[in-house]
């Protein structure tokens, strides 16, 4: 195997998405995994939130799910759906679809929920946006390839 140049690295397409069937709103959306920046980033938001009050703790972690899901949620040309002024939007849809979406973001992401609840500051529990999952984040670049969720 040959070593890889610094424009090899940039010009591979990593990252992975999965067609999610959500029967719920009458067809499949596209999940995207974060790319690095996406993911520092809710990271950050979190870790900032850990030495904080309890008010600022829950004002942080009360969209982590959906801001994460606006991240991820790409059409075929690997745009995002949602904008960071729809994640409240996005916010007041049913709480089981959300988890289902949060979830698998948080996979293709590389985040667990032992990832999260440490990143939170918890010692065994995920985030208080509810579920143990994994976490998230995304770019606006496509991504030709799934990771398994045949069509």
């Amino acid at each position: 195997m040959a070593l890889l140049t610094s424009g090899d690295i940039l010009a591979a397409d990593d990252l992975p998405w999965e067609d999610v069937p959500v029967p719920e709103w009458g067809g499949e959306v596209r999940v995207r995994g974060l790319n690095g920046s996406q993911r520092s980033l809710i990271e950050a938001t979190m870790v900032a939130a850990k030495g904080q009050t309890v008010e600022i703790r829950v004002e942080a972690f009360k969209t982590l799910r959906e801001r994460l899901i606006a991240t991820c949620l790409v059409d075929a040309e690997g745009r995002r759906l949602f904008g960071d002024a729809e994640v409240g939007k996005l916010g007041q849809k049913s709480g089981r679809v959300l988890d289902k979406l949060f979830k698998t973001a948080s996979r293709l992401s590389g985040m667990d929920a032992e990832q999260v609840a440490e990143i939170a500051g918890n010692s065994g529990a995920g985030p208080s946006a509810g579920s143990d999952t994994d976490s998230p984040n995304t770019s606006d670049e496509a991504s030709p390839r799934s990771t398994g969720s045949p069509d």
